[in-house]
């Protein structure tokens, strides 16, 4: 869990910019699982979920004077919830490393995606070396 509040004020830079005062919160709570499950010497999969939530407020006043309608308001609210499952293939062979892997991701601000990837590793005692190419549907 993380939280974070900020507050802004901005001096009046008169005569055409009028002070302005805010106050912004955020806070995220994230939840994950993951599982590797060992199916032969030198092959893995790993399998899990995770879950986040964010909160976000933010108050704000834009001081103009009377004669240009008062104190504007500038709040608003915004709340975003996520969340997937993922598996990963894992297997060496000779002096490589093979992975493939892929992830499902729905979240109350967007269209669900899918985010497939496959790497390539060159493992070695004290040094290692991945490449990897992925890419994803909805954006």
């Amino acid at each position: 869990m993380s939280h974070r509040d900020q507050d802004r004020v901005s001096p009046a830079v008169l005569p055409q910019v009028p002070e302005s005062v805010e106050r912004t919160t955020f806070t995220r709570l994230r939840a994950a699982w993951q599982l590797p499950v060992a199916i032969g010497a030198r092959t893995t999969l790993d399998v899990g979920a995770s879950g986040e939530g964010e909160w976000g407020e933010n108050r704000s006043v834009l001081k103009l004077p009377p004669a240009l309608g008062g104190e504007v308001a500038g709040d608003y609210d915004e709340t975003r919830a996520s969340g997937g499952v993922f598996g990963a293939l894992r297997q060496e062979r000779g002096r490589f490393l093979y992975e493939v892997a892929l992830r499902a991701d729905i979240a109350s601000s967007d269209s669900p995606q899918l985010h497939p990837q496959t790497f390539i590793g060159f493992p070695g005692p004290g040094r290692s070396f991945r490449a990897g190419l992925g890419w994803e549907n909805g954006h």
